[in-house]
């Protein structure tokens, strides 16, 4: 019976580890996500920006044909 006990007693142990294990594994791809998210919307401006500028040059480039 004791061991028995002391099985379960280490996997409720092994169940814990793997659980703050995949909390830290979440939040550090939340944390990723995040500031990728961040990084994108602060570039749209520029590349808003250029293709507004490509579309003008390749308009401009079609009327001297």
């Amino acid at each position: 019976m004791r061991r028995e006990v002391i099985h379960w007693q280490e996997a409720a142990a092994r169940a814990n580890a793997e659980v703050a294990r995949v909390t830290r594994e979440a939040d550090a791809y939340k944390a990723g996500h995040k500031n990728g998210r961040e990084d994108v919307i602060s570039i749209m401006p520029l590349i808003v920006a250029a293709q507004q500028r490509s579309a003008g040059e390749a308009r401009a480039g079609g009327d001297q044909r």
